[in-house]
């Protein structure tokens, strides 16, 4: 599993919104969360309006930073097959993702339209209702994946394929890499 990380400075949040929903999707396999989002209905324009009330919580300060994470965690395609007859695997270790990485707003929802099956994360980049930023350093990012790895391994050892055993690796400095 690979997990890639993105940021916008734009507060445009149509644009990924529609991007991550609006995919070719195959409906019976397909599933949305939203983490500290309040919509009864997951219309685009409800989490839309969400991102954007939530957003005005920045201070003025951080206007001009990062307004948004578009994240990514990616499966080998050689697991595809496993994920698509169970797609309550990659919903199970979106929501852990989740739960890990942000308290501001996010929305994940999975694609399969290439060789690798991914769910697409988008993240406020500020804590709910609070001008705190959810910033992670570096090391908090690698901990995330290497737990979420983890997880992953003793949850789905089934998905032997997407194991990335780089993450596993505790104490290495980046030099000895």
């Amino acid at each position: 599993m690979i997990i890639k990380s993105l940021t916008r400075k734009s507060n445009n949040y149509a644009q990924p919104v529609k991007y991550i929903l609006d995919k070719d999707q195959d409906r019976k396999l397909s599933w949305i969360i939203l983490h500290n989002i309040d919509s009864g209905n997951n219309s685009k324009g409800d989490i839309i309006a969400a991102f954007k009330k939530n957003d005005a919580y920045r201070t003025k300060n951080n206007r001009s930073t990062i307004a948004m994470y578009h994240e990514i965690i990616s499966f080998s395609n050689l697991d595809k097959e496993t994920i698509i007859s169970n797609p309550t695997i990659m919903e199970d270790l979106a929501r852990q993702y989740l739960q890990k990485r942000t308290d501001g707003l996010g929305l994940a929802f999975p694609h399969y339209d290439t060789a690798h099956p991914h769910v697409h994360f988008l993240l406020s980049s500020n804590e709910r209702e609070s001008s705190k930023s959810i910033r992670i350093s570096r090391s908090k990012f690698s901990n995330i994946k290497r737990e979420l790895e983890e997880y992953m391994i003793s949850t789905y050892p089934e998905l032997k394929n997407s194991v990335i055993k780089k993450h596993l690796k505790i104490g290495k400095s980046r030099r000895s890499r």
